[in-house]
């Protein structure tokens, strides 16, 4: 077992000490990862409350029942028929002996009940359940570890990102020869990787701290803060602050020191940072340049966020700026001597974990579900997410009517014993399944970035965008020769719920890159299209493919799979562009356009993509081009 880097260390060590930090959230953690972490995580908790802990896969959770608890059959004979089930978040109730530790393995895929779960229970110590005749009230204590690509956290909703207390960077556990370590793995017959395990010395502090008492109250650090982080103060929310606080007090108290030294050290820290002559100001716009520390965003309560990025071999020598050498607690700090970690904590924030700062990255109503607007799907469709009452028996959900008719036997039964084998049920006993909205229309976009410049393409393409908004369809946009793209010679794919999903807006504005592999967009959007609409139990029943582009692709297929061009290419390039539009053309179901910039060269190639395509031709005029009305 490895020991886990220091930055994760030391703050699974604040969040050990701290209940309030305990709700982490590690952003581009390794894929395989999250219970190799949580390992370490279970070490410091125990460590500082002395009781196991219990891990608990949010990711099985598909309905109500299974997160809060509901009725089922007691298989004793002698008790009840009807028993209570606690669910995966109310298992505390009945085992208090053990800390409950929540495992989110991708938030930004996590579903809509785990949505309202962890509203629910995230910074709110005080839980209450009201359910199946149950009226419990207790204060919990479940622990939080969820994982999240950075790409995909504007997609989460702001409010729950809100709720994590700490945000930290899992990239540093990364392999850097992922094929070696999976070699590795097979060798030596491992199912998973090994967990992490914490540094022995971090667990005697954890330790040690737990026998300190709390030196300060919350505000009075908070208020120091405030004045250390103006930023802070300027956030939607006063989570950040109040996070700020409590990282400070858990930090110090892993020391043996004040509150109020350590803020000193901090801010001592935060002078040498700015009037470093070999840091260039962040305005200067130098790669790999640090933000000054009056800019540590605003926003979530993540203030505990720890980088995980390599510092420059400079900053890494003895002296420099980055360098950090173990304080003994009571001794006198020297002027270049920070607490470890605090040094990335707060002069070094990472503004990508924090997307929730900009307004336009804010989806709304998140939480709620869409209305249904295509009925040509049947009723039974969807994932179950609970049962509710019916008065026909269309979807019945059969346990749930059980269970209901078995609460009034006794009564149905003239006070009597229940005879076996027979059971009575009344119309109001039929419970049939509740089941999310499923998408049911489909908006394709393959859009060239190489041949939009000059024209309005925003005008052509707004009316089915406002279609999908309106028909609350699901969005695929291929984006072919993008500047931001991965890889020159390929197009690439971004599937989004709904049109307000902030990175379409970010692609869509996406400047030209080099080539254009429009025969690899093209092949991308062909197997989405068949997946969608011929791929067994999907409900899409409709698809509107609209493509942007003059036709004029310049990258064969051969080379966008192998990724390198091999000698002349020619015309092969469109050659294989059209062969997928025949293919596409032969799909049912599916609404094709093409759109064209006014034809400057090769106008031919345009029209012998929309005739392979069977698709009409809609043209975009040039931005300064006079509109006669």
């Amino acid at each position: 077992m490895a020991e886990l880097p220091d930055s994760l260390a030391r703050n699974f060590a604040a969040a050990a000490v701290s209940p309030a930090l305990r709700r982490i959230l590690l952003v581009d953690l390794p894929p395989g990862q999250l219970r190799t972490v949580a390992a370490a995580f279970a070490e410091a908790l125990t460590a500082a409350e002395g009781r196991p802990v219990e891990l608990i896969n949010m990711a099985l959770a598909q309905d109500e029942d299974t997160l809060w608890g509901g009725l089922a059959f007691n298989p004793v004979p002698d008790g009840p028929p009807i028993t209570w089930l606690p669910g995966l978040l109310t298992r505390e109730l009945t085992n208090a002996n053990n800390i409950p530790l929540v495992l989110i393995p991708d938030l930004a895929q996590l579903g809509l009940v785990g949505q309202r779960a962890c509203v629910s229970l995230l910074d709110n110590p005080d839980a209450r359940l009201e359910r199946h005749g149950q009226s419990r009230r207790w204060r919990s204590q479940i622990c939080w570890l969820a994982a999240c690509r950075a790409a995909e956290l504007p997609q989460v909703a702001p409010h729950l990102l809100d709720r994590f207390a700490l945000r930290v960077e899992g990239e540093v556990l990364r392999e850097p020869n992922r094929v070696q370590a999976l070699r590795t793995q097979v060798v030596t017959e491992q199912a998973e990787p090994p967990p992490f395990t914490l540094p022995p010395a971090v667990l005697a502090q954890i330790g040690a701290a737990m026998q300190r008492p709390l030196a300060c109250p919350e505000s009075d650090v908070a208020a120091n803060v405030l004045q250390l982080f103006p930023d802070a103060a300027d956030a939607e929310s006063s989570r950040r602050a109040v996070g700020f606080a409590r990282l400070i007090m858990a930090l110090a108290r892993l020391e043996g020191k004040t509150p109020t030294d350590l803020l000193r050290e901090v801010s001592q820290g935060q002078t040498r940072t700015e009037r470093s002559p070999e840091q260039v100001q962040p305005g200067d716009g130098a790669p790999g340049t640090p933000p000054k520390p009056d800019q540590t965003g605003s926003g979530s309560e993540g203030s505990g966020m720890v980088e995980s990025t390599p510092q420059p071999a400079d900053a890494a020598t003895e002296g420099g700026p980055g360098s950090y050498e173990p304080v003994a607690p009571g001794s006198d700090p020297g002027p270049e001597t920070l607490v470890g970690g605090m040094e990335a904590t707060f002069p070094g924030l990472n503004m990508r974990l924090y997307p929730e700062d900009s307004p336009r990255q804010q989806a709304s109503e998140p939480l709620r579900m869409p209305s249904r607007r295509f009925r040509a799907s049947p009723s039974a469709s969807g994932p179950i997410i609970g049962v509710e009452q019916t008065t026909t028996t269309e979807d019945l959900a059969l346990v749930a009517t059980l269970i209901e008719a078995a609460k009034w036997q006794r009564m149905r039964q003239g006070g009597a014993e229940m005879c076996p084998g027979r059971l009575r049920l009344h119309p109001g006993d039929l419970r049939r399944n509740r089941r999310a909205p499923v998408i049911e229309q489909q908006l394709v976009l393959v859009v060239d970035h190489t041949c939009r410049t000059g024209f309005a393409w925003v005008d052509v393409l707004m009316p089915h965008i406002l279609w999908a908004y309106q028909a609350r369809a699901a969005v695929t946009l291929v984006q072919v020769g993008a500047q931001d793209a991965a890889h020159p010679l390929r197009a690439t794919l971004l599937n989004a719920p709904n049109v307000l999903v902030p990175q379409l807006n970010t692609a869509l504005n996406a400047g030209p890159g080099y080539g254009t592999p429009l025969a690899h967009g093209l092949e991308l959007a062909l197997q989405q299209l068949r997946h969608l609409i011929q791929g067994g139990r999907s409900a899409v029943r409709q698809a509107r493919l609209v493509v942007l582009s003059d036709g004029r692709g310049n990258l064969p297929l051969v080379a966008s799979h192998s990724g390198a061009v091999r000698g002349l290419v020619g015309r092969q390039g469109f050659d294989d562009a059209l062969t997928i539009a025949h293919q596409l053309a032969s799909l049912s179901h599916v609404e094709r356009l093409l759109i064209v910039p006014e034809p400057r060269l090769y106008p031919e190639l345009a029209r012998r993509l929309a005739m392979a395509m069977h698709a009409p031709l809609a043209v975009m005029t040039p931005l300064d081009a006079e509109v006669t009305l």
